[in-house]
């Protein structure tokens, strides 16, 4: 392979590594991942929730296995 189209391909696999990361990027107190039982205030948290439900201040997360 030449050097220009080395450049050219690392270019492209870093634009699209960049774009990836600028889609969602990732909030404190926000729920990615649960597994088992999982409450928030005594609310459930369903699989449907994860990467939107965020914990306030003084919010209680609590799980069961």
């Amino acid at each position: 392979m030449t050097t220009t189209v080395k450049t050219i391909a690392l270019l492209g696999i870093g634009v699209l590594c960049v774009s990836a990361f600028a889609v969602n990027p990732a909030r404190p107190g926000t729920v990615n991942y649960i597994e088992g039982g999982v409450f928030l205030d005594g609310k459930q948290v369903n699989e449907k929730d994860v990467g939107s439900v965020e914990m306030k201040v003084d919010e209680v997360l609590s799980t069961t296995s």
